[in-house]
């Protein structure tokens, strides 16, 4: 993790107050070091890995170790295609699968009640408060535009914070919070 995550992830940790009841992160080792300095401040915490990983559509032997610029047209191509079904090698992700996925992470919030605070990527917050706006999970073609243009309206800047909760069978959401990153 670069010094800049470093010092993120200890902001968010400052940030977090109230003890969670559990602590959750993606497969991905850099978001386990960023939680990592929040498993510290609560170390009697459970602690879950839960599928909250990004979602990715290019194949990762063509783009791994690649820059935002170099993958730039390949992710302008593929969301143009705007076909839910498509996975672009085995190691992708269809949109229709990570809609699925998104849906299971709703449910399995919804069954663990209490504070639980879930380490995760943007196309992943973005999933939830999309979820929020519009009420519902969908993974068709309109769904796939539709979710497109939230991906380019809504930049999720690193350690951000998004507080969701459940309040009687409704998921609602707090601003998107980046306090924290300014100290």
């Amino acid at each position: 993790m670069t010094d800049k995550g470093v010092l993120q992830s200890r902001r968010v940790a400052s940030y977090i107050n109230q003890r969670p009841d559990i602590i959750v992160h993606s497969p991905y080792m850099r978001t386990l070091q960023s939680a990592r300095m929040t498993m510290d401040k609560f170390p009697d915490v459970p602690v879950e890995e839960w599928p909250v990983q990004e979602f990715i559509y290019l194949p990762h032997e063509t783009y791994r170790q690649t820059t935002q610029a170099d993958r730039r047209d390949a992710v302008s191509e593929y969301w143009q295609q705007n076909k839910p079904a498509l996975k672009n090698s085995d190691e992708a992700e269809s949109f229709i699968e990570f809609i699925d996925r998104m849906r299971l992470l709703v449910e399995k919030l919804d069954s663990r009640k209490g504070h639980v605070i879930v380490f995760t990527h943007g196309h992943v917050i973005r999933a939830m408060i999309w979820k929020v706006i519009t009420g519902e999970l969908n993974n068709d073609e309109t769904a796939m535009m539709r979710y497109r243009s939230l991906r380019r309206a809504l930049s999720i800047p690193n350690a951000a914070i998004l507080k969701l909760s459940l309040d009687e069978q409704e998921l609602q959401m707090s601003q998107l919070i980046t306090s924290h990153l300014k100290q």
